[in-house]
């Protein structure tokens, strides 16, 4: 999970806001080109809340950094959860608002097993106590040299068993992006040498929009401390 910084919310969408003074989450309604929109009507909608909130989390996902785009895979996630379509406090707060991947809703179904959800699925209405929106996130949560998630709190912990971070497919997913970072043959027998690893941190930490980024960087941190 990386640190995410918020930008302000959109202008369109704090004035739809205060015209539509909304009451259910489902009033965010779906796109309507410009050309059919009436002058001096506030319009917005989920597609357009989702480019912002992408735009700034640099099309990853907020919580396993999966590579996400703006279609029907990718959910408005409340950090602080709302209960179904009702007003809650912090419903339409853009400070509470994130971008998750779809949590393995679309994944094929294991024969006569439920799919294993994660992320904003596997949340549902359940608080978290470290979101992506507090730098313990980077402190606290962290990687093995192979992907595998692992909380360094009782905090992180809770958050990752929450968040179903710790699944097989995630777990392979961050190893296999690891490996096509760490190793020079395909038989991932040969580590890259200690001045790749320099260039490659270096790079990682300017390059947010690396799918799994963080488990990469952490992974090449612990090549660099055994390497030296």
């Amino acid at each position: 999970m990386k640190y995410i910084i918020k930008n302000n919310s959109p202008i369109a969408f704090e004035a739809w806001k205060s015209a539509e003074n909304p009451i259910s989450w489902n009033a965010l309604g779906s796109f309507m080109p410009l050309e059919n929109r009436e002058e001096g009507v506030a319009y917005y909608s989920k597609k357009e809340l989702r480019e912002a909130l992408l735009e700034e989390q640099n099309y990853t996902c907020c919580f396993c950094e999966m590579t996400i785009a703006n279609n029907s895979s990718t959910t408005i996630a409340h950090l602080d959860p709302r209960e179904g379509d009702t007003q809650t406090e912090r419903i339409f707060d853009y400070l509470n608002l994130m971008v998750s991947c779809s949590g393995g809703k679309k994944d094929d179904k294991p024969k006569n097993k439920p799919r294993k959800l994660h992320c904003d699925a596997s949340q549902e209405n359940r608080p978290i106590s470290i979101s992506p929106l507090s730098p313990q996130c980077e402190s606290e949560i962290t990687f093995t040299i192979v992907g595998k998630i692992y909380g360094l709190s009782t905090d992180a912990k809770e958050t990752i068993s929450i968040l179903n971070l710790n699944i097989d497919k995630l777990n392979n997913l961050r190893n296999q992006a690891i490996a096509g970072y760490l190793f020079l043959d395909e038989d991932t027998t040969e580590y890259i040498s200690l001045e790749e690893c320099k260039k490659l941190i270096i790079y990682l930490k300017n390059t947010p929009s690396e799918q799994y980024r963080t488990s990469v960087i952490r992974a090449i941190e612990q090549l660099i401390n055994i390497s030296q």
